[in-house]
């Protein structure tokens, strides 16, 4: 069934529009309203459409920002740690949502020891082989759709940006930042800098993210280079093409309002006549490079559904880009960066990770893993002294690798990798925010077969006064503990950690049967085993009486964002 560009567009605004009022642009006061990109991936089924992932970018936030960077600098890519996102234009936000969701819905599957969920299912051993290994695949029928309120940055836009221009002609920059230092310690002359939005006079090649001349350097590519090369390599990470087939994960569709299409830049930078030529076989069709790893040029058509905070929604007045970078996916999470980090927090501060960033994205990976139980891709995602880059460079990854090369050899030359962001994995503990992180999500769903799994088989436990053993009975007491706790809301906070220990504070709201609300106060230790799960945990609380006005995890409210006084910590 053909989509029209108007349908999809109605799926990604319908969900912006249900999201609360923190998360969206302002209008502050005296003629002044912000602005922000939006975008979005919609699938298409057999029942239609259903919006996964959604997600808004931010133009100006930190001290080096305020040029207009939506980007780390390239001189910070080495402080990162795995912690902050390196990228957060809003498609490339949404890519990263999109497969948050994926690898929790492979978690879900697995912790209920399910075959399918309506997006992901399992694949039968028939359809597996040595090389083509993965655990998990997009259900068939399945098409995706991007949509984004603004043409995306780089060769796509060229046209738009030109036509907006007083003067077209090439912008010049100065000599000093035309050279950009490689990241210490790596011996490698300098490489000359990445065109931003200057430069008109060339067109079709690979462009860094658009900012002002002075201006951080960065080698963040463009939108558009980046959307090129997902053409080869799948909407899909490297961290969740270990754990889910690539074959069916391409955008089939883009969506552009009408205002921001050109058609010129979309087949020059898109399509299989434009610079991604070389990309088709000798028979005209995609090259294929096996383990469902193909070219599969995607579509571009145009919505008369004009963003309601895009730049040309806010004519009267003067118009601000908003500070707001937020996200949310299909099984309601949702959270706001700043920076690359979660509001609130400062960059490179460990309790600002993102459930997107690559420490969080490698501790659920690992997670699955364990799960499901395919030893090559623990082997892959584990072991002692692991690094982030020792999976990326891993065997089960060489075809992706291959494809990545071929693509930037022959089609995005000029290709400058974004190197430096490496981190280990210190003994079986990846990080422990992000164990602490996921714990609280774990437990906010309430579900004790899927918290259950985070546990060796026999961990030991003290709750309080009520000393467990095993699976078996860590279920039976989460399953009464539920039924007592009604309206049940967690936040979890790190206190410390060393070696394969981590003390843990809490703090969780609840109801009994009589309408009382009560918060528990309580601290934790936990301790790991080598396979990364949780083998004893001791837990101390209290429990204080609570009127309506003094909740803090009231519906609707993001328990992580709450602002919690010292002295109740």
């Amino acid at each position: 069934m053909e989509i029209c560009g108007n349908k999809v567009a109605d799926v990604v605004l319908k969900h912006f529009h249900a999201l609360p009022a923190k998360r969206k642009p302002q209008n502050r006061g005296d003629g002044v309203k912000e602005w922000v990109p939006l975008s979005g991936i919609v699938a298409q089924d057999r029942d239609g459409l259903s919006c996964l992932a959604i997600a808004e970018d931010v133009k100006r936030t930190l001290r080096w920002v305020l040029t207009g960077m939506k980007c780390l600098p390239q001189s910070k890519v080495t402080q990162a740690n795995g912690f902050a996102l390196h990228d957060w234009h809003a498609e490339i936000h949404a890519i990263r949502s999109l497969n948050r969701f994926l690898l929790e819905e492979c978690l879900t599957l697995a912790s209920a020891q399910k075959l399918s969920s309506p997006y992901i299912r399992f694949r039968t051993p028939e359809e597996k082989t040595d090389l083509d290994f993965q655990p998990f695949a997009l259900n068939d029928g399945i098409n995706l759709f991007m949509y984004c309120s603004e043409a995306p940055c780089g060769d796509a836009s060229m046209e738009l940006t030109m036509a907006a221009q007083d003067d077209p002609t090439p912008w010049s920059m100065p000599i000093s930042s035309t050279i950009l230092p490689v990241p210490s310690p790596s011996p490698t002359p300098v490489e000359p800098a990445l065109h931003g939005r200057g430069f008109f006079s060339e067109l079709g090649i690979v462009r860094r993210k658009p900012s002002r001349p002075d201006a951080p350097l960065t080698l963040s590519k463009s939108c558009s280079d980046k959307l090129s090369l997902k053409q080869c390599t799948s909407l899909l990470s490297s961290l969740t093409s270990l754990l889910i087939s690539p074959k069916n994960c391409y955008i089939h569709t883009l969506i552009l309002p009408s205002s921001q299409y050109s058609p010129v830049a979309c087949f020059r930078a898109f399509g299989a006549s434009g610079r991604m030529k070389d990309m088709l076989a000798e028979n005209g069709r995609g090259r294929e490079w096996g383990e469902g790893y193909s070219f599969k040029p995607f579509r571009v058509v145009t919505t008369e559904r004009e963003f309601e905070f895009s730049r040309r929604c806010n004519l009267e007045g003067k118009l601000v880009s908003s500070n707001l970078a937020a996200s949310w996916t299909a099984n309601g999470n949702q959270e706001t960066l700043i920076g690359g980090v979660l509001q609130g927090r400062k960059l490179f501060d460990t309790r600002g990770a993102s459930r997107m960033c690559n420490r969080n994205m490698w501790k659920l990976a690992a997670e699955i893993s364990g799960l499901v139980g395919v030893r090559v891709i623990e082997q892959a995602l584990g072991g002692e002294g692991k690094r982030y880059g020792d999976i990326k460079e891993g065997e089960l990854l060489k075809i992706r690798r291959v494809v990545k090369k071929d693509v930037r050899e022959k089609a995005l030359k000029g290709w400058v990798k974004n190197e430096g962001d490496d981190f280990e994995d210190k003994g079986s503990l990846i990080d422990g925010y992000a164990n602490v992180s996921s714990s609280t999500s774990r437990n906010n769903r309430r579900n004790p077969d899927v918290v259950k799994h985070a546990y060796s088989l026999d961990s030991i436990w003290r709750n309080r006064d009520t000393f467990l053993r095993g699976h078996d009975e860590i279920v039976a007491f989460l399953t009464k503990k539920w039924e007592r706790e009604n309206g049940y809301r967690l936040r979890k906070e790190l206190f410390a950690f060393t070696d394969n220990k981590i003390a843990v504070q809490f703090w969780y709201e609840w109801y009994d049967e009589s309408g009382q609300w009560w918060r528990t106060y309580g601290l934790e230790d936990w301790t790991f085993a080598e396979d990364g799960r949780m083998r004893k945990r001791q837990m101390s609380g209290n429990d204080v009486k609570l009127a309506e006005s003094e909740r803090w995890f009231k519906d609707g409210v993001d328990v992580n964002e709450v602002k919690i006084g010292e002295e109740h910590w």
